[in-house]
């Protein structure tokens, strides 16, 4: 949902901002991150989490991205990580 908490390594630094279905039917699922919370950096990777069971509320979790990389660009694409959550839907 547009709103969810985009967290890093639990953190929470972000929020989601716009969610579509590109041109290939595939999600686009734009964030938002506080740069003075976090500098995310190449290697970084997002996958979604169950927030609540019972509402079925999702939120992004970035893990990785290693000090020694570079910063990633703002409008950066960032991979996706299989997760738990994808095999459950």
């Amino acid at each position: 949902n547009v709103g969810a908490v985009v967290e890093y390594l639990g953190v929470p630094v972000g929020a989601v901002t716009d969610i579509r279905v590109t041109d290939i039917d595939t999600a686009r699922v734009e964030i938002e991150v506080d740069t003075t919370k976090v500098i995310l950096r190449k290697g970084v990777q997002a996958e979604t989490v169950l927030f609540s069971l019972a509402t079925g509320v999702l939120y992004i979790s970035l893990s990785g991205g290693e000090a020694d990389q570079p910063e990633l660009m703002p409008y950066s694409q960032i991979p996706t990580a299989p997760s738990l959550t994808s095999s459950l839907i």
